[in-house]
């Protein structure tokens, strides 16, 4: 009898010590699931803030004045509001199944546990997303608050009102999809307001307008500010027109740089604007290279710097598919003028 008490009473202490040993297994489970709903919060809101960060920091870089500062000052806090607003969220989530994880026990904690886990994950999947939006919708957000607190960059000169009128009349250009400032004198610092009021049309759901610049005194700088208004607004400006002004070697550049980052723009007209063979064969490579899906015109005639055989046969290479036309010098040696609708 003695021998049975001690045998059951062995059994006793070992079933005690299985449980206790599954239990701390199920503390580890809840310690590891929680320290990892923790790690990735943690990873997910420093990501965050650096992304709204550098987003806001090129938002600076892009247009200047105090106002415009304090504006993108304003967008990246919301940003990083929303970062703390989604940490909080992870942090609950984690609290919740870790609680969860301590009343039950088995295969059940483990799918609990991956659930919490994974619910944690979902949320911090849109935190970094969320602080980009923020960022990149600042530019639009920074155009529309200039216009709105009545801080429109002021507009001098010659053209002044011609200007202002052109850019201001949304029906008559929803109606045409053209916008003419030709031979306006427009400058550096008047493109700004050029770009407000760019903003100002995509706020109206104005689409594919072309946008005529030819003949002006903006360089590569008022250029830059533009493309940027095209990339944060795609499918505004289709169809851009720069012939007769001096673009320098920077405004090929930038133009290639949006050409091969997939801009959605039909043509471009790049008539006497001091192209020569290198700054030309920059945009025909990012042509070539982004195998852009819309563009179906590429002017560069009017340029007297584009003179070599090698350009005119990578034009030609360019057209062979039928969908694009680039036309350059007809001086240039060996050069042809591809005629096609498509």
């Amino acid at each position: 009898m003695r021998i049975v008490t001690r045998i059951i009473a062995d059994t006793c202490l070992v079933c005690f010590l299985c449980a206790a040993n599954c239990q701390a297994g199920l503390l580890d489970k809840v310690s590891s699931a929680v320290s990892s709903v923790k790690a990735k919060a943690a990873n997910a809101v420093d990501s965050a803030k650096k992304k709204a960060a550098s987003v806001v920091g090129d938002i600076k870089a892009k247009l200047p004045g105090s106002k415009v500062k304090e504006l993108a000052e304003q967008a990246v806090g919301q940003a990083k509001g929303v970062v703390t607003d989604a940490a909080k969220v992870v942090g609950k989530e984690a609290q919740k199944g870790a609680a969860v994880l301590a009343s039950v026990a088995g295969e059940q904690a483990g799918r609990i546990a991956n659930a919490a886990v994974g619910q944690a994950a979902q949320v911090l999947s849109g935190v970094g997303g969320a602080a980009v939006d923020f960022g990149k919708a600042a530019l639009g957000a920074i155009g529309m608050q200039l216009l709105r607190g009545g801080r429109v960059p002021t507009i001098t000169g010659e053209h002044a009102a011609e200007i202002e009128q052109t850019c201001s009349d949304t029906e008559t250009i929803r109606r045409t999809r053209y916008v003419d400032l030709s031979g306006m004198a427009i400058t550096d610092e008047q493109v700004e307001y050029v770009a407000v009021m760019l903003y100002q049309m995509a706020e109206h759901g104005i689409t594919s307008i072309t946008l005529n610049l030819a003949s002006n005194d903006f360089t590569a700088a008022g250029l830059e500010m533009l493309l940027q208004v095209m990339l944060e607004n795609p499918g505004l400006v289709t169809g851009l027109g720069l012939a007769n002004n001096d673009l320098g070697d920077e405004g090929p550049a930038l133009l290639a740089a949006v050409i091969a980052d997939g801009l959605p723009i039909a043509f471009v007209v790049l008539t006497n604007t001091r192209l020569d063979d290198a700054r030309a064969r920059v945009i025909l490579e990012a042509v070539a290279t982004a195998n852009h899906p819309v563009l179906r015109h590429v002017i560069m005639t009017g340029n007297p710097g584009i003179r070599e055989r090698q350009t005119s046969e990578f034009a030609q290479n360019l057209q062979a598919g039928g969908r694009l036309v680039v036309r350059i010098p007809s001086s240039v040696a060996g050069s042809t003028v591809r005629r096609t609708t498509s």
